[in-house]
């Protein structure tokens, strides 16, 4: 027994002089090269997960906060446009005192039009995929905004002095020889360019503001997939109900006597209708 146990023992040495290199050295490089290789590929696909799902709800944040930026600068001219849409003749005179100046609400649209560039596909059909078509009407508004404000700044004060002269005139009894008695004819005619320039401007921005909010979030669900908007929207809509209560407001007012104008201002019809043409 005593000679076996050595032999055994002698064995088990024998194992311990010769070293497995495989075993005892590639093996665990291999698997310690691999846990880092598998954890920085979980790592990158768990970030780049996470920076998708980042980005999607950021274009859904854009296209609700661009939907919401127009629908209250929409609103805004509609509140304007209500004052005197049933009220205007041709007759610029009586299309400026028609509309009695007021202190208007409408804020500046400073919404940044880069969150936007996802949806900026060539597509006909898509008009409101155009970022400069954009950037053009809210700079139209942002300009119009301002126009009423002067308009009405100019407006107030000889509105004031024409009925301390001959009282309180309805819009069909006053004419260019009254006004032109008591209010310089230059500064009444700014006023008159000021006036088209607003009506003409709220009317066509009125239609371009409303295709904007029906449109936008029809391209954004056609650009973000339906399991980030289910998950983490929804794309606002706009109110059907109210669209249809005042869809009369899109209808333009009567176009101004370009004749009359064109005399006042000092240039050709033709000429007058491409400046107010936007």
């Amino acid at each position: 027994m005593t000679q076996e146990f050595e032999e055994l023992i002698k064995a088990i040495n024998g194992l311990k002089e010769h070293p497995n290199f495989v075993k005892d050295y590639f093996f665990p490089i291999a698997i310690s090269i691999a846990s880092s290789v598998m954890g920085f590929i979980v790592a990158y696909f768990t970030l780049l997960y996470q920076e998708n799902t980042q980005l999607q709800k950021e274009r859904i944040n854009a296209i609700n906060d661009w939907i919401l930026s127009i629908i209250e600068a929409f609103n805004d001219l509609v509140s304007i446009k209500v004052m005197y849409y049933d009220k205007l003749s041709e007759n610029p005179f009586h299309r400026v005192s028609a509309i009695r100046s007021f202190v208007t609400n409408g804020t500046r649209i400073e919404n940044k039009i880069s969150p936007l560039s996802f949806i900026a596909i060539k597509n006909k059909k898509d008009k409101w995929r155009d970022l400069g078509l954009i950037k053009a009407m809210v700079s139209n508004y942002n300009q119009l905004i301002e126009i009423w404000k002067k308009r009405n700044e100019i407006e107030r004060p000889i509105r004031e002095m024409l009925i301390e002269t001959y009282g309180d005139l309805g819009s069909a009894r006053i004419n260019a020889e009254m006004i032109f008695k008591v209010v310089n004819p230059s500064k009444f005619i700014a006023l008159i360019s000021l006036n088209e320039q607003a009506i003409k401007l709220t009317d066509n921005l009125l239609i371009d503001m409303n295709g904007f909010i029906n449109e936008l979030p029809i391209i954004g669900r056609a650009s973000i997939k339906n399991k980030y908007i289910n998950k983490y929207g929804p794309i606002l809509m706009p109110d059907l109900n109210y669209q249809k209560k005042i869809s009369f407001i899109l209808d333009k007012v009567p176009e101004v006597d370009y004749k009359i104008f064109s005399e006042l201002l000092g240039i050709s019809e033709d000429e007058l209708r491409k400046m107010y043409s936007f």
